[in-house]
């Protein structure tokens, strides 16, 4: 892919998860008393790569309106990110940003956040 497109689709998908996440934040899903996002990566968020420029965009975006960013690295392990997506139920948080391993993996977690009121940005 053109660095021009990676560029595009990194800003279109940066647009849509930081206006997702407003929503989430300010539409009463999750634990409202919390200030907690969770950002679930399939990727490093280390370095200069687009995971970790999305990370930190929207890292940057949450902490400004004075929310906490807590993420987690699966490495491309599709079984540690459901284990670590059900950890991050049990926190509670306010919403879950999630960049899958394997789509299918985390299916039952994302119902599981639904229940619980837990808005998931995929």
């Amino acid at each position: 892919m053109s660095r021009l497109k990676k560029s595009v689709v990194f800003f279109l998908v940066l647009l849509v998860t930081v206006s997702l996440c407003a929503c989430g934040i300010g539409g009463g899903g999750g634990n409202p008393s919390s200030k907690k996002v969770v950002f679930l990566s399939h990727d490093s968020i280390e370095g200069n790569n687009i995971t970790g420029q999305l990370f930190r965009s929207v890292k940057s975006k949450a902490e400004a309106e004075g929310y906490e960013i807590e993420a987690f690295n699966a490495d491309g392990n599709a079984n540690l990110q459901v284990d670590q997506f059900n950890d991050a139920l049990g926190k509670s948080p306010l919403a879950i940003i999630l960049l899958a391993a394997d789509g299918d993996a985390v299916v039952p977690s994302i119902k599981k956040a639904n229940e619980m009121g837990i808005p998931v940005i995929a």
